[in-house]
């Protein structure tokens, strides 16, 4: 299932809507402030970014394992997916692949995914 040390969730801190006011403090820094405040049994695994360019549709996150498939998602929101990111995280970290199945993902999620992208030496088998 990999060590779940190599596990990590990038948070973006930098990304805002476009009417977001500087003076405020970001939405995806709000999420990861949040997260490192109420899951400090997690805190080694998540990280902050600056920039997931996904400025249209914040805020971002990945979840990403050296040997496994990442994940893409935006346009989360702090109070509707926070649990509901954990879960999927969770889930991603007892995956040996890190295909989490659509069927098991949390709903609100869903079409949050943008992307799912393979480990660097992943190489598809052709017929």
């Amino acid at each position: 299932m990999g060590d779940k040390m190599k596990h990590c969730l990038h948070i973006c801190i930098s990304c805002r809507e476009k009417t977001h006011d500087d003076a405020d403090i970001r939405p995806g820094r709000l999420l990861y402030d949040r997260l490192v405040a109420d899951y400090q049994d997690k805190q080694n695994f998540i990280k902050a970014v600056k920039c997931l360019v996904q400025c249209d549709n914040p805020c971002a996150v990945s979840l990403n394992h050296a040997d496994k498939f990442s994940y893409l998602l935006s346009g989360l929101t702090l109070d509707d997916d926070m649990q509901d990111l954990l879960t999927f995280f969770e889930q991603y970290q007892q995956t040996d692949d890190g295909i989490v199945p659509f069927s098991i993902r949390p709903k609100n999620l869903r079409a949050k995914i943008k992307g799912r992208m393979p480990p660097l030496d992943y190489h598809e088998t052709l017929d």
